[in-house]
């Protein structure tokens, strides 16, 4: 029997899946999408392949973005043991998109988004690393002030 472990839309329902957690996942999905349970057991058991209309349906209904699953698919992609990060746009291209964003719309968008945004594993990810950096910036700063003081 051929296993459709690989195929992109079988990643994309099986990481939708993963961030659902849902009790039945094929009754819930069935009842939600209004596709047969018979179909939904096999995307999820990768015994046939996860079709264009039945991923654009799923994803619509459940409210998932396309785009966020392709990039934590990406990310999260391991060679020899070590994670690739390959992303859909450069830093150029992602500067280029949003020159004309300050700051204050920014903080809106995301203070408005949030509970979403942090549900992605590569942006929680990210917001951890930067939050370290400058916690490590901080506290290098309050010691060396310290320092300073205890000197004098």
């Amino acid at each position: 029997m051929v296993n459709y472990e690989d195929d992109k839309n079988n990643k994309i329902l099986k990481l939708a899946l993963s961030r659902l957690k849902l009790r039945f996942p094929v009754a819930e999905i069935a009842k939600k999408t209004g596709y047969s349970k018979g179909n939904i057991s096999n995307y999820i058991k990768n015994k046939k392949p996860v079709s264009d209309n039945f991923l654009e349906n799923f994803l619509i209904k459940y409210d998932l973005s396309m785009n966020e699953l392709c990039a934590e698919i990406e990310v999260l992609e391991v060679n020899d043991k070590e994670v690739n990060f390959k992303f859909l746009y450069s830093e150029s291209q992602i500067e280029e998109k949003f020159k004309d964003i300050d700051d204050n719309e920014f903080g809106l968008y995301f203070e408005n988004n949030k509970r979403r945004l942090i549900k992605n594993k590569l942006i929680n990810s990210i917001i951890k690393k930067e939050a370290w950096v400058i916690i490590n910036e901080e506290f290098t700063k309050e010691i060396l002030e310290k320092r300073g003081k205890d000197k004098k």
